[in-house]
């Protein structure tokens, strides 16, 4: 359920992700930024550590993904959230 593509549109769509996530995740969520870029048009790049432990399983999970975020007016207007897996054997596959 975790690893699925899926979309929040609105507040309500993102507390359903979160939920979801508690379904799968053992604990807290975490996230830790680890790089932030202003970029042109209002827009906002920003590298972020995310993990938290497998329920089912009891496995740490991390990973690294990118928040790619538009503004308009001062206010975020769209994210758009994109990650690396892991394959085999600890080598990165894009997704």
């Amino acid at each position: 359920m975790g690893s699925r593509p899926s979309q929040a549109h609105d507040k309500e769509g993102l507390k359903e992700w979160f939920a979801k996530m508690d379904e799968v995740r053992e604990g807290s969520l975490r996230f830790e930024p680890e790089e932030v870029i202003a970029l042109e048009d209002e827009q906002v790049l920003a590298a972020v550590r995310t993990g938290g432990r497998g329920r089912a399983t009891g496995i740490e999970l991390d990973q690294l993904i990118f928040h790619l975020s538009r503004g308009r007016d001062g206010r975020i207007v769209r994210t758009t959230t994109l990650h690396q897996g892991r394959g085999p054997r600890g080598r990165h596959q894009e997704r």
